[in-house]
């Protein structure tokens, strides 16, 4: 069985983080690449896949942050304890997508609009709630896609993704409204060299527009999956499109105004199991792109000399535990006859169910 990496934080020559296909922290010694069980997170069944989407580290504690679980997870790596914090209590689906410092306080903002942004307090663990509805244009099927969000001079901007518009919100005075971009859907927003940045939902144009969102210039992507990317990220003075379904790291030129294609074609020779990123940490001078499939975690360093961490596996008879678990869920007798998620299962589909 195969971890899938899903969130992860750098904390000293380790990197914690939450499984993608099940309920587990782990940790990865950066110098062996062997991966360690750590603990199951509480609140949740062990089969519970997606659980978290962002994670950081504040003054001694790594919170996991919500995206099928059911709570906050606040854990002190020092001690190995793990504890819940509730988050829109009597709510089910409040994915967390994004979690942006400001101040002393934390913004988590929902997948889906509907629900109010969240803020954060990791000291006290309070968390205080802002609607996001706006008059005369809030839609319950409104929402925004993961790392898609920024804050730049006090005001936050959230892309929605099913829609060709931004919210904002001022922080400062608590402003909201609707910014008009584009006539088509818009994936995620950054700032850099004094201009916003924005990526079509299909992964097909990138935006560059002044501040007052008026178009500077039109990129054109041509060759790749639909949404491509996953998030943009700035390192060493420089900004990148990191890949969603594609392996792909584009580089802003900034001499040439193009974007190019960075080359992680190692990757693929060391590592043919190199998927989507799901995740980045900017730690030590390094920026660290955390891909899905976990066999090999990429490393850029200020110096341009770029870096693979090769993954490792550990504990086996506990993977093969949560294996069991997952059949075990979703599998039922009725009657002497076995079900899978209601529907009358043939041994055949059985077997082959137990094989994946």
């Amino acid at each position: 069985m195969k971890i899938q990496f899903n969130a992860g934080v750098n904390i000293g020559n380790y990197i914690f983080f939450s499984a993608k296909n099940f309920n587990g922290l782990f940790k990865l010694d950066k110098d062996s690449g062997i991966v360690q069980f750590v603990s199951a997170f509480p609140d949740d069944y062990s089969w519970t896949e997606y659980m978290h989407q962002c994670a950081i580290e504040d003054n001694g504690y790594i919170f996991f942050f919500p995206y099928c679980a059911k709570s906050i997870t606040k854990y002190a790596y020092e001690t190995n304890k793990l504890t819940s914090i509730a988050l829109y209590e009597g709510s089910t689906d409040f994915a967390i997508s994004n979690v942006i410092k400001y101040r002393d306080k934390y913004i988590l903002i929902p997948r889906k609009l509907h629900h109010p942004l969240a803020l954060f307090d990791s000291i006290t663990g309070e968390v205080e709630y802002e609607e996001i509805k706006i008059e005369g244009i809030y839609s319950d099927e409104l929402y925004c896609d993961n790392y898609s969000s920024i804050i730049h001079e006090d005001v936050l901007y959230i892309p929605i993704y099913n829609d060709d518009r931004l919210f904002t919100f001022n922080l400062l005075n608590g402003e909201k409204s609707i910014i008009q971009v584009i006539d088509s859907r818009n994936s995620a927003i950054a700032y850099y060299d004094d201009f916003f940045w924005i990526v079509s939902a299909d992964g097909k144009e990138v935006l560059k527009l002044n501040t007052n969102f008026s178009m500077t210039n039109k990129y054109r992507i041509e060759g790749f999956s639909v949404r491509p990317f996953q998030c943009w990220m700035t390192f060493n003075k420089s900004l990148f499109l990191g890949g969603c379904l594609d392996d792909k790291i584009y580089k802003y030129d900034k001499e040439n105004d193009e974007w190019i294609n960075y080359d992680c074609i190692k990757l693929k020779k060391e590592k043919p199991q190199w998927a989507y990123m799901c995740g980045f940490q900017e730690y030590d001078d390094k920026l660290y792109i955390f891909p899905s499939a976990n066999d090999a975690i990429f490393v850029m360093n200020s110096e341009g000399e770029d870096d693979v961490i090769p993954v490792l596996y550990d504990n086996n008879e506990f993977f093969n535990q949560i294996l069991f678990e997952k059949n075990r869920h979703f599998f039922e007798e009725r009657e002497d006859k076995l079900y899978f998620e209601s529907e009358q299962l043939s041994l055949e589909d059985l077997l082959r169910h137990m094989k994946s």
